[in-house]
């Protein structure tokens, strides 16, 4: 889904989950990777937290980025991210979508018809 950023006339360059790249970290396997441009969008489908896992990923995004490697990460929210993860991506200068706090501004922006299925558009 989050290859959707892509826009469609280079959409079948994406690289999917395929992409692997050496940092001091350990090895990055990005989400979607186009060689062509070198840039990567990771998904998350969770609520993401600053746990090790997660930091060790954003410290190799850091990596590559500032090594040239990649000239743009972008990481996509479905659940939104603590208050800590997002400091963190930021501070890191990687993108983030957060398509909860979107998905929040709808709600509450529509939420005055309670007889109805909210419709989102993200």
């Amino acid at each position: 889904m989050a290859s959707s950023l892509f826009p469609k006339e280079i959409r079948d360059g994406v690289q999917l989950d395929s992409a692997v790249f050496d940092t001091p970290y350990g090895q990055r396997r990005l989400d979607n990777y186009l060689p062509e441009t070198r840039q990567a969008v990771e998904s998350k489908y969770l609520r993401v937290v600053a746990s090790t896992r997660v930091k060790k990923q954003i410290d190799k995004d850091r990596y590559l980025l500032k090594a040239g490697v990649l000239s743009e990460v972008v990481w996509v929210l479905y659940y939104g991210g603590s208050k800590k993860v997002m400091e963190y991506l930021k501070d890191s200068g990687i993108q983030v979508i957060d398509c909860w706090d979107t998905l929040s501004a709808e709600v509450r922006k529509e939420s005055d018809d309670t007889s109805r299925i909210i419709k989102i558009r993200i």
